[in-house]
């Protein structure tokens, strides 16, 4: 199982987020098709914000798996810790989290 991995790689636990152990970053592609056109990484935001607008799967409580940005909501919930403007006609966003080293 992917989340087993993960738990392990990352010292799963609610301490994990109070180490700051993981970042959470934005990414965006092209629409039609794969390329990484851009990232920003989120500074501030809480998973407890997080989950505010974005449901978590059961077996990702702290939220390691990438979440689609697909609505309006979402994105003007992101708005005051994004640096870019958020154009969802034109790219596909995801929310990522990353381990630190």
């Amino acid at each position: 199982m992917a989340l087993e991995a993960i738990k392990q790689e990352l010292s799963y636990g609610d301490e994990l987020e109070n180490k700051q152990q993981v970042e959470r970053w934005i990414r965006w592609f092209k629409k039609d098709g794969e390329e990484l056109v851009g990232e920003t990484k989120l500074v501030g935001l809480t998973i407890e914000q997080l989950k505010q607008i974005f449901t978590p799967d059961p077996e990702d409580p702290l939220m390691y798996y990438c979440y689609p940005i697909q609505t309006r909501k979402q994105v003007e919930f992101l708005v005051p810790w994004v640096k870019v403007q958020l154009d969802l006609e034109t790219y596909e966003y995801f929310l990522e989290c990353n381990a630190v080293e």
